[in-house]
């Protein structure tokens, strides 16, 4: 769930990086971005379940966050343009994209993390409840 969510938010910033810079690649820039967004979602939401396992999840701010979603979109976009031959404004919009996607999905998925955290409690609990008392 949580790569689809990034894979579509990278792939609609992939279209406004298309739209106002005019990039012109082999292949679209909405499917290339959303394509990456959703391995990035993937490892990303591998690495919060890490944190939520150590009680991390609720220490973590939505800004820094955010800012840790960003700088895995300005690596990610640095990698892409560094064996590419474009244009300056190229070079530079296309990690931009990045980065903006990144930051939005990481803040997304946090608070997504947070809406289902009481949720996934008050499952548990549930079950406890049907479950046969000990004798």
């Amino acid at each position: 769930m949580i790569g689809l969510l990034w894979g579509v938010t990278w792939a609609i910033a992939g279209s406004l990086t298309r739209w106002v810079v005019g990039v012109t690649t082999d292949l679209p820039l909405p499917l290339l971005f959303g394509g990456l967004g959703f391995l990035s979602g993937v490892a990303f939401s591998s690495a919060l379940v890490l944190a939520s396992r150590r009680g991390w999840l609720k220490a973590l701010s939505l800004p820094r966050f955010a800012v840790a979603g960003a700088l895995v979109g300005l690596m990610i976009g640095v990698l892409f343009v560094r064996g590419v031959d474009y244009r300056a404004v190229e070079v530079l919009a296309i990690p931009a994209g990045f980065v903006v996607a990144s930051a939005a999905s990481a803040a997304a998925t946090l608070a997504l993390a947070r809406r289902a955290a009481p949720l996934a409690l008050a499952d548990d609990e549930a079950s406890l409840l049907l479950e046969d008392p000990p004798i």
